[in-house]
């Protein structure tokens, strides 16, 4: 229940960054980190839906698309953030650091 309760807050961490970041690139042309917002909020939520109905899928269905979820987090989201701030790609030292913890929240969160 509680992981279930952290993965969830991942995902509102997430969504709301790339929220905002769109926000912030539709308001001043400059978004918080080099992903495009607008795609990042596609993926969270196409896989907070699958999350979502992990209840109703069948456990070979669910684990392996998760397993990728996770490594592409690990990847992806920690991996290209934890190469460094650079002030021409990220808003501010803030936003990167911002990225790089919600993605570290987020892989700890679905390796546990």
């Amino acid at each position: 229940m509680m992981l279930t309760q952290l993965a969830f807050a991942y995902f509102a961490l997430a969504i709301g960054y790339n929220a905002l970041s769109q926000i912030s690139l539709d308001m001043t042309g400059k978004k918080f980190a080099p992903t495009e917002p607008a795609y990042g909020l596609q993926v969270m939520s196409l896989v907070l839906v699958i999350f979502a109905l992990r209840t109703v899928m069948p456990l070979w269905v669910f684990l392996p698309l998760f397993t990728l979820w996770t490594l592409s987090i690990i990847r992806f989201g920690v991996g290209n953030h934890l190469a460094g701030y650079d002030p021409q790609t990220y808003l501010s030292k803030f936003t990167w650091i911002s990225a790089l913890v919600i993605n570290i929240f987020g892989a700890v969160t679905f390796v546990l």
